[in-house]
């Protein structure tokens, strides 16, 4: 009888790395995490070193293989999820010029609207099938040429975060279509590096990793990686994905009709085709997926979570005795009623991407009155991020996409009333699945195809591990109250749009 065969994932995220091990039925047998800080040195930067990435992910990887008990001969493959967007500059020696520059990241709104005027925004969408946005990579390339010139000068390579972990890992520097499609430097239609736009930012083809496809081998662990991380020298390494696009994977997303809802840092709304789709106008996003043959349309937010998290750390943690966990923050906000008595939240304390593409957007609760108590505020910031999915959702409806059934992931999904928020919301059955950490489980079967240990990737196959737990139904009496107040959300954007500029340039 042969022994088992096991295959690790990890996902990069941008506040933690998580690693699960799976089996050869696609059980998880163990998993760890650990966090690193996320570092804000003005208002609007958001950075990392990326030597906290590669300390974090050998600690999880020893102790995740600890946990579960498997022999390391027995590992057959790591694949690897990671943040989308981030910036790492590597100069000769191909180590980091200075901290990575992450999606977060809302320096580069000049850089951005400099590569839309020099491009054309007619042709952006042409080759990239996106706006230029602070968050996109090009940008923070720019930024990095305007502000600090000495350091542009000692770039050498360009890379993203998981891109880097991978290299840490393999001595091999490579790039995978998925993630490289997320940097404003690709040729979606093409697959391939845009070199007009390479040129926009000052640089190359020299300057960027060569692309090969997210299921493919790209390295092997070497001595010096295995010696941190616990695994055999030798270990197979597949190129793996942007974290969002592992997540489709690893929560099933792989047909049309199946649409995402991640309530996480950030929010995402994707939705997977099997044809490249122009976006409106430019409103939503249009990334390569895992698979040949597969792209992500999908809407994004820059606070989801983070918004809660934000009320909650920033202000009640700070001024109250009883810090609130964030299950008892739930069961407070499902004492509100829906539409938080006419309160409404709009979720843009770091800019927006979706549908708006605005830098400048700016948080705010509207219709605040003596009778709303805690309970109305916290149910309101809730309802203000699921309005945000709402409107990309709106906009997948206008481009004919297949709307059959939400699959919802994140922090989000962990709360009873924000789950019943998003179907009431969304007016859609919103189910949960057995897979918590979708990026990371996603990554462990691309480990697991890229490897041998798993033949392919089907939606057949994924139906097997991937199953429906848990589902939430619209409450008939909140769908009419809930179109009006997002109505009413969607026009307080506009009513305050020039406000949210004037705000932003410190104008009187």
């Amino acid at each position: 009888m042969s022994n088992p065969s096991y295959v690790i994932g990890l996902d990069l995220g941008t506040t933690r790395v998580k690693a699960i091990l799976i089996n050869e039925d696609g059980q998880i047998m163990a998993s760890d995490d650990a966090d690193y800080p996320l570092h804000r040195p003005t208002n609007d930067a958001a950075e990392q070193n990326p030597e906290d990435w590669w300390k974090s992910t050998c600690k999880v990887i020893n102790t995740t293989v600890e946990k579960s008990g498997a022999d390391v001969e027995d590992i057959v493959g790591l694949g690897i999820a990671g943040q989308m967007h981030s910036a790492v500059f590597l100069n000769d020696k191909l180590k980091p010029i200075r901290p990575a520059v992450t999606w977060a990241d809302n320096r580069t709104g000049p850089e951005a609207q400099e590569i839309e005027d020099k491009f054309g925004t007619e042709k952006l969408l042409d080759i990239t099938y996106n706006l230029s946005l602070p968050g996109f990579t090009a940008s923070k390339v720019l930024w990095l040429k305007h502000h600090e010139p000495k350091h542009f000068e000692q770039l050498v390579k360009l890379v993203l975060p998981k891109d880097y972990l991978r290299y840490r890992l393999t001595d091999e520097l490579l790039a995978e279509k998925a993630g490289a499609s997320a940097t404003l430097l690709f040729n979606l239609a093409e697959e391939d590096w845009s070199d007009d736009l390479l040129q926009v930012v000052g640089l190359t083809r020299k300057h960027v990793p060569p692309l090969v496809e997210p299921l493919a081998l790209a390295g092997e662990i070497t001595e010096n990686a295995a010696n941190k991380t616990g695994l055999v020298p030798g270990t197979p390494v597949v190129a793996g994905a942007g974290d969002q696009q592992a997540g489709a994977l690893g929560i099933g997303a792989v047909k049309p009709g199946i649409v995402v809802s991640t309530i996480g840092t950030g929010g995402q709304i994707f939705t997977t085709t099997p044809r490249l789709i122009k976006p409106h106008q430019g409103r939503t996003h249009v990334f390569r997926g895992c698979l040949q043959d597969s792209w992500h349309v999908m809407g994004a937010m820059q606070t989801a979570g983070l918004a809660l998290r934000w009320f909650k750390e920033s202000i009640l943690d700070q001024y109250t005795t009883n810090e609130l966990s964030y299950d008892e923050i739930s069961r407070l906000a499902d004492n509100a009623p829906a539409g938080s008595n006419n309160l409404l939240f709009l979720p843009y304390l770091a800019g927006e991407r979706s549908p708006h593409m605005d830098p400048h957007a700016r948080g705010c609760f509207i219709g605040l009155t003596l009778n709303h108590e805690l309970p109305h505020i916290l149910r309101s910031i809730m309802e203000g991020v699921t309005f945000g999915m709402k409107d990309s959702l709106e906009l997948f409806q206008n481009l004919n996409l297949p709307i059959q059934e939400i699959r919802c992931s994140g922090g989000g999904a962990n709360s009873p009333v924000w789950k019943q928020i998003q179907a009431d919301i969304y007016q859609q059955r919103v189910v949960k699945t057995n897979i918590q950490e979708n990026s990371a489980f996603g990554a462990a079967v691309m480990a697991a195809v890229g490897s041998g240990l798993f033949p392919s990737v089907s939606d057949q196959s994924m139906d097997k591990l991937i199953k429906v737990t848990e589902e939430t139904l619209p409450k008939a009496e909140n769908i009419e109250p809930y179109k009006k107040f997002h109505n009413r959300f969607q026009k307080l954007y506009r009513v305050l749009k020039p406000e949210f500029e004037a705000l932003s340039e410190n104008r009187q």
